[in-house]
């Protein structure tokens, strides 16, 4: 196996790692921070059904009135930003890595700058799609 070839995927192997251990790990500890600071429990609420069936963080027992509303939607606000926050937290770090000079094949640099956007479109999207109605805390 030639180097950039190992460079690619051992990238795309901590992208995929760190996709799974922020799905299972991370966002779940995420909300449960959050609602201890609201003293509420932030659950997965459907966003969108049709085309794409997409899911964001809410209140289990959402409110009626206006704050209620305002607080609902800015827990989608940050779920979404979290989920982009994770998404570009890899690409960070291998721009941190690069800048150090750690000086990857230009070969390597190229594919990984195309295949980025499309690794944190599927991140994000395979983040914010739930296909159960998750009603407690994952542990």
């Amino acid at each position: 196996m030639n180097p950039e070839w190992m460079w690619g995927c051992l990238y795309l192997g901590a992208y995929g790692f760190w996709a799974w251990t922020f799905r299972t790990r991370v966002d779940p500890w995420m909300r449960r921070q959050l609602g201890l600071r609201l003293s509420a429990d932030v659950v997965w609420v459907p966003a969108s059904t049709f085309p794409i069936e997409l899911w964001v963080w809410g209140l289990r027992r959402p409110s009626d009135d206006e704050q209620g509303a305002e607080r609902a939607h800015r827990l989608a606000l940050t779920s979404v930003a979290a989920g982009l926050g994770g998404a570009f937290l890899p690409t960070a770090l291998l721009c941190a890595f690069e800048s150090w000079g750690a000086g990857l094949p230009e070969a390597v640099n190229g594919a990984l700058y195309l295949t980025t956007p499309l690794l944190v479109m599927v991140f994000v999207v395979w983040h914010l799609r739930r296909h159960r109605l998750d009603l407690k805390y994952d542990s």
